[in-house]
Order: C-alpha cells, then sequence, then structure tokens
C-alpha cells in the first residue's frame, strides 16, 4: 500500500480505524507483566511505513515521534499525574484519516500484516480477542485525578477494541446534536456492540456471570460518575447463561460507547468505542455504517439515559442476541445503516453477515465458545485461531471443525 492525497475538504467525509491486539507467545497470552514497554518500542518503531500517509496522528506520550503503532497499556504517572512509565497490554495500529471506509480497513489490514511479521523474529504474535482471557486485575496506582477515568483506565488495561472515527461533511456535521446524539448512543450502542461481542473468557475459562467471583456481579459499590448506581436488581444472573462479553460487562460502567473530538482543525471527529476486535475484516465496514446510521438516520428515535445505558449494556454483555429487545434494536440499526449507506453512496458490505447474526441469535462470541470447546478446552489451541484477519482474498482462514476433539 502506498500514499494517496486525501481530500480534506470539509464538505466530504473521513474515516480513521484504529485497533489493539493482545500478544502472545507460543506458550500464553502475553500481558502486562510478561512485557517491556521499551521492548516493543523498539519492535514497533523498526516497523518502515515510511510508504503510509501520517494525516491525523499524533504523538502519544512516552513514545519517540508520531507513528501508525502505540504501545497500549496502563500509564504509571508521578505526583502530578504526568506519565513516566508504561505497562503494556498489547500494540495498537491506527489508521490515518481516510477519504472512504474501505482504505481505512485496507490499511489496518496492512498495518496488522506488517506488525506480525516484526513480532514473529521476536517469537511472538497478535491475537485479536476483545478481553485478555486470563488477567484483568492488578496493583494500579492512581493516575487521574478524576476518580472515573482512572476507574476507566484500569479497566481498560484488560480490553482491545476498535475505534471507528468519522468526521462529517460541514453541512451534516452542523445538524449534529450532541446532547440528542449522547441519548441515542445510550440506547443503540448495546445493541450494535452486541453484534460484535468476542469477549467470552474470564481468568482462565469461559465466563459465567453468576459465578466470576467480583466481576460477575453489580453492586453498590460500582459508581457511576456522574449518574449514580447501579446494584444487582438492575441486572439479571443465571448461572446456567455463558456470557458473550465480560469487556462489556465491566467497561460500560467507566468508558462511553462513543466520543466526541473538538480538538481537530478542521471539525469534529465522531469515535465509536463500545465495538470489540472483529477477526473477519468484513465486520468493520458494517460498523462504520452503524456509526453513521447513528449519526445520520433521524428515523432512529430511541433514547436512553447513561444508566438506562450501563444497565442495558451490562444485561446485553450476558445474554447477546437471545434477548428480544436487543435484536428488534439491531435489526432497526441494521435496516438504517442499509437505509444510510445507500443514501449516501456507500457500499453496505458486511450488513448480511449482521442480520445473520441477528437471524441466529449468534453473536462472535457465541460462535468463540464453541470453537473453544472443538479445542477441548485448550486456550493457546483455541487462540491460535485468532492471529489474523479473514474476510479477504487470499486471508488465512482457520476451520474449527476440523480439529481433532473428544466428547
Amino acid at each position: 500500500m502506498t500514499k494517496k492525497s486525501i481530500n480534506n475538504d470539509p464538505d466530504n467525509f473521513q474515516f480513521g480505524l484504529e485497533g489493539e491486539f493482545m500478544l502472545v507467545s507460543e506458550t500464553a497470552p502475553l500481558w502486562i507483566h510478561d512485557m517491556t514497554f521499551e521492548h516493543l518500542l523498539d519492535i514497533v518503531d523498526a516497523i518502515d511505513t515510511s510508504d503510509l500517509r501520517m494525516d491525523g496522528l499524533n504523538k502519544k506520550p512516552l513514545h519517540h515521534h508520531r507513528n501508525h503503532y502505540l504501545i497500549e497499556g496502563y500509564t504509571l504517572t508521578d505526583a502530578c499525574m504526568q506519565p513516566e512509565k508504561l505497562l503494556p497490554k498489547g500494540i495498537e495500529a491506527r489508521t490515518p484519516t481516510t477519504a472512504t471506509i474501505e482504505e481505512a480497513i485496507a490499511t489496518l489490514d496492512d498495518l496488522h500484516t506488517r506488525l506480525r511479521t516484526a513480532l514473529d523474529a521476536q517469537g511472538l504474535d497478535t491475537a485479536i480477542i476483545g478481553h485478555h482471557p486470563v488477567y484483568c486485575d492488578f496493583d494500579s496506582p492512581r493516575n487521574y485525578h478524576r476518580d472515573d477515568y482512572w476507574q476507566w483506565a484500569r479497566t481498560a488495561t484488560a480490553t482491545y477494541g476498535p475505534d471507528i472515527n468519522i468526521s462529517l461533511p460541514s453541512m451534516l456535521d452542523r445538524q449534529i446534536d450532541t446532547g440528542a446524539l449522547a441519548l441515542k448512543s445510550n440506547y443503540y450502542m448495546p445493541a450494535a456492540a452486541a453484534l460484535s461481542f468476542a469477549s467470552p473468557f474470564f481468568e482462565g475459562t469461559l465466563w459465567q456471570p453468576a459465578i466470576a467471583g467480583g466481576e460477575g456481579r453489580a453492586t453498590g459499590s460500582d459508581i457511576i460518575s456522574g449518574v449514580g448506581f447501579v446494584s444487582d436488581a438492575d441486572v439479571d444472573f443465571d448461572s446456567s447463561i455463558q456470557g458473550r462479553s465480560v469487556r462489556a460487562f465491566r467497561r460500560c460502567l467507566w468508558a462511553p460507547a462513543h466520543y466526541v473530538h473538538n480538538d481537530d482543525q478542521d471539525r469534529p471527529r465522531y469515535e465509536f468505542k463500545a465495538f470489540e476486535m472483529a477477526q473477519d475484516l468484513r465486520d468493520y465496514h458494517a460498523y462504520f455504517l452503524i456509526g453513521l446510521a447513528i449519526l445520520l438516520d433521524g428515523t432512529l428515535k430511541g433514547e436512553a439515559t447513561p444508566v438506562e445505558h450501563v444497565t442495558r449494556m451490562r444485561h446485553t454483555a450476558i445474554y447477546g442476541l437471545t434477548d428480544r429487545l436487543i435484536r428488534d434494536t439491531a435489526a432497526e440499526l441494521i435496516d438504517s445503516a442499509d437505509r444510510t449507506a445507500k443514501k449516501y453512496g456507500f457500499a453496505n458490505t458486511g450488513l448480511d453477515e449482521m442480520q445473520r447474526r441477528i437471524d441466529t441469535q449468534t453473536t462472535p462470541a457465541d460462535t468463540m465458545i464453541a470453537q473453544y470447546k472443538r479445542c477441548s478446552n485448550d486456550l493457546m489451541l483455541f487462540l491460535a485461531s485468532r492471529k489474523g484477519f479473514t474476510g479477504r482474498q487470499g486471508a488465512e482462514s482457520f476451520d474449527a471443525t476440523a480439529l481433532t476433539t473428544t466428547e
């Protein structure tokens, strides 16, 4: 992939895609106690991306320069909350601003291929998953004055997700009411996220919400900054249910489903953050279309408060698409995304698969659970199926049904 010019005309759409990757060795999924920031930074700094544009990329703390790769993890700070050190959870690849959805996805694929080549020389690889399957708790000194930001940072140290970035033509952007958008996002994003759930593991095994210790239940101590509390009464639990997303269940207490960046030079950037890492590249196209629908389709009338959003997201994290209301909401979103794609001239790639998930009540996590069981509950054998992207011509594929199984 080579550099292409991008039209920064404010009357055009712009897109960007960021993806976080967990790292694995031959024997284990790696986390903050297995890697050093300096080693990973040396790896990514040696990757040649001089043929790629840098539009929209900024320099991050502790990194040497602007880069298409970031070391992600938990930042340790001094007494003034200035970054001093980073405990790495994995590596993020981020695309420059692009003029099309297709270019953003192709660039992420390209960056991921280059990253895997560099990691291979170190005996490492990536795994595409939404939450670390083994670890999440650690000694985390406060790194923000605000408690909710600190809790967000702590939770995010075990999560891996894409950020779907959209900038609108100025004429459309002027029609956005950010307050109304927040209520709309609160309502629709749990159903949107369910279409992407990819976090069915907790502490080394499949996540069962009713028995997963402190992470399996919401309690009165789970404070949502500025909006009150979530209690056990707000979420239904069933010990026979296999949870679909421990990431969504933990993350929604502190992290927003979307964020509006107003610091960009020319116009706001809308970042959708509740989706989970997808192995099939076509899924990302659908996620962009869903984001566009939430931004632009005035016929989507659902609204929810922050507390309602958390309650809905936690319920959905457990039950996924088996819940009729979530399925109906997801179907409404997919219809809207299809209309929005047609109205603004985008391909509707990925939407048929989203509809299939709704019709079969199957999230990606449900497929992952079945694959894991066919791997005889061998986590590393399962993760071997999650190293590379699929959904493009020539992509590596993995047939879990071909594995030797034990009954």
